[in-house]
């Protein structure tokens, strides 16, 4: 059941951070399993390209998509649809970067979300949010991961309600949007 490492240093310039952190650490996990993947998960403005991803000993990029805090380039805005706005450019960079790279690309959405005016009291955002990143996400990569979810993606089963009634309606909006996703999937048409 043991899929590989997870390096969890959000570097932003991925050439630097190879050479001096991911490279090392990476030649050194190996040392117990050899054939397990290594991911990574850059910060919402990593400077990628072509030569620094094949340059890494990583395996797979899990590229933050920002939106939480509303991130544009070195600034948090608090506006999760200004980030949403930019997705499609960032992501169609981070796959020109990819290509013949050897390297597998994967997004990391956030499915949480500030007010600020500071960088904290994050919460659960409505899914319609959550679905705008995943249908342009989902055009890009084939695996696509989340941060975090525990306290914002919460089982209405569960007896631990972590996040509340936002928590819970996220959950179960996503359900449903999964089932229709499989469901659709299963009688043949396209993602």
């Amino acid at each position: 059941s043991f899929y590989g490492w997870y390096l969890s240093h959000e570097a932003n310039d991925i050439k630097r951070a190879s050479e001096a952190y991911y490279n090392p650490i990476t030649k050194f996990v190996r040392c117990f399993a050899a054939d397990k993947a290594v991911l990574i998960s850059p910060s919402g403005t990593p400077l990628v390209s072509r030569e620094s991803l094949e340059s890494s000993e990583v395996d797979i990029f899990a590229y933050q998509d920002a939106v939480g805090a509303g991130y544009v380039p070195y600034e948090y805005t608090f506006n999760p649809q200004r980030r949403i706005d930019m997705l499609d450019g960032v992501y169609t960079e981070y796959a020109n970067a990819h290509e013949h790279s050897g390297k597998h690309l994967w997004a990391n959405l956030e499915i949480w979300q500030m007010d600020g005016p500071e960088y904290n009291n994050s919460y659960p955002p409505n899914f319609d949010r959550v679905k705008k990143q995943l249908d342009i996400a989902k055009k890009y990569v084939d695996v696509i991961t989340t941060y975090e979810t525990l306290g914002f993606l919460g089982n209405p089963g569960s007896d631990a309600g972590l996040g509340g009634p936002a928590a819970a309606r996220l959950f179960k909006d996503y359900e449903s949007y999964f089932k229709a996703t499989t469901d659709q999937l299963g009688a043949g048409t396209s993602r």
